[in-house]
């Protein structure tokens, strides 16, 4: 007989609440509202509660991506 092994519970597909999106994301709960204000994240307000769908934040972050452009090296510009 096999000992029991704790089954990995599944990734919710939500975020409960701003402070849960808010220690994902490596920002404070305050840069989150202010998102949310700006209408920058979808959210789903529930009661009281504040819900974040995890793939509208994934679609969110790519749109709020900033691409990066050359080589990343910086050249002199010359003077005409």
């Amino acid at each position: 007989m096999q000992p029991d092994t704790p089954t990995p519970k599944p990734e919710s597909p939500f975020f409960r609440g701003i402070q849960a999106l808010a220690d994902y994301l490596g920002v404070s709960d305050k840069t989150v509202t202010r998102a949310m204000r700006k209408h920058l994240l979808p959210y789903v307000r529930l009661g009281g509660s504040v819900l974040f769908r995890r793939a509208d934040i994934e679609d969110a972050l790519a749109r709020l991506t900033v691409p990066a452009v050359g080589s990343g090296k910086r050249t002199a510009r010359k003077e005409a």
